[in-house]
C-alpha cells in the first residue's frame, strides 16, 4: 500500500537525521515523496507530526514532494492540507 511506503520513507530519513544529529553533522532537508492518495486522509498531518516528534526532528528538515497533478485534480480539501502542512513547517515543493 503506498500510504506504508510514504510513512516508511518518512520514519527512515527521520532516523537518519536522528543519527547525524546525534554525530553532530550538520543537518541539510531531505526531500521525501507524499502520495497524492494520502493527502485526502484527515490523520496525515498528526501522523507525519508524530513521526516527526518521536525522532525530534524539526519539520524544516524535512521537504515534501508533491506531484504536479494534485493540484490540478486534488481538490479543494486537498488544498487545504498542503496549505496546513506549509503553516506547520515543511517544505512543499
Amino acid at each position: 500500500e503506498i500510504k506504508k511506503l510514504d510513512f516508511y520513507v518518512l520514519e527512515r530519513v527521520c532516523m537518519i537525521l536522528e543519527q547525524w544529529k546525534n554525530e553532530t553533522r550538520k543537518l541539510h532537508p531531505i526531500s521525501v515523496n507524499l502520495s497524492k492518495v494520502y493527502l485526502r486522509e484527515k490523520s496525515l498531518i498528526s501522523e507525519i507530526f508524530e513521526i516527526l516528534d518521536k525522532y525530534q526532528i524539526s519539520p524544516k528538515l524535512i521537504q515534501f514532494e508533491i506531484t504536479e497533478s494534485v493540484s490540478l485534480d486534488g481538490g479543494e480539501d486537498v488544498i487545504k492540507v498542503i496549505y496546513k502542512l506549509k503553516a506547520c513547517g515543511p517544505i512543499i515543493g
